[in-house]
């Protein structure tokens, strides 16, 4: 009887030592495994808690070079020290990073001025670029005309966002008031990548203000030119026809619904418009 007691309480006391063994090894990080660790290995678990000491101690010639004195306890080297133990004054390294700039920018200009890229398409962001390039070779006098190109289109960019917003808020007379601002010039480049945006915010306006015929003169050359340009642009100019009630205007109005009607049958009540424009036309 003894004996087989005995076979049990040993077989129970391998059991266990296998399954801490499996834990051990396959969950490292975890609580059980650390304490079983540290009941194997109480020295190394005791020396694991102690707080980190360094034991570095800088030299004579680093304490000189960075100012640190003997008592100091700032260990913390001033960011020129590296250039002093690559026994490299500070100024010899600023001057390598002023030529290596000079050198980007010459690069920059050669790249520019190799493919002949016209000013009027760059953005103020590359004008300024542009404008450094000439700068840093010495071409002082192109690089001030490149500047005043730069903050004029930086400028018109900002006009061009405060519209967009202040239409959003429907703050039309503000948003109007600033788009007078916006120089023509702009606005045609903008309709050329074809960036309608303010073309309809200052279309809306004018219809907000009840200036149908200034809505149309503004909207008509670029529905009937440009083949990009949105249905919602070519629905409020089908709708201004509408409004001049005449028959040809009706005509009109029902030719760029059908126009619509062709792209998206569906969009806003194009089919019912057209259907109603028909009846009139009878």
């Amino acid at each position: 009887m003894d004996t087989i007691i005995s076979t049990w309480v040993l077989s129970i006391v391998l059991l266990l030592i296998i399954v801490n063994i499996i834990i051990v090894r396959s969950y490292p990080r975890s609580s059980w495994a650390k304490k079983i660790r540290a009941f194997l290995n109480p020295s190394r678990a005791q020396e694991k808690d102690k707080p980190f000491q360094s034991t570095y101690e800088p030299r004579t010639s680093d304490r000189v070079a960075t100012g640190i004195s003997e008592t100091s306890e700032n260990r913390v080297a001033p960011l020129d020290y590296q250039a002093t133990a690559n026994n490299q004054p500070p100024d010899d390294m600023r001057n390598k990073k002023e030529k290596a700039r000079e050198l980007y920018y010459k690069k920059l200009y050669e790249e520019v001025t190799k493919f002949n890229i016209s000013t009027e398409n760059l953005d103020y962001e590359s004008l300024q670029m542009l404008a450094d390039s000439h700068a840093k070779i010495g071409n002082k006098a192109e690089a001030i005309k490149i500047y005043d190109m730069a903050l004029e289109r930086a400028t018109h960019n900002i006009l061009k966002d405060k519209a967009i917003t202040l239409f959003s808020m429907e703050a039309y007379e503000d948003a109007f008031r600033v788009l007078q601002q916006y120089n023509p010039k702009y606005l045609h480049e903008d309709i050329m990548q074809d960036d309608f945006s303010l073309l309809g915010i200052l279309s809306k306006c004018y219809i907000h203000f009840r200036d149908y015929e200034k809505a149309i003169e503004l909207l008509r050359p670029v529905v009937i030119s440009n083949p990009r340009v949105s249905k919602d642009m070519i629905y409020n100019l089908a709708s201004l026809y509408e409004r001049r009630n005449t028959k040809e205007d009706l005509q009109e109005a029902l030719e760029l619904y059908e126009k619509i009607y062709l792209v998206e049958a569906g969009f806003k009540d194009v089919r019912e418009k057209m259907n109603r424009l028909m009846n009139q036309l009878l």
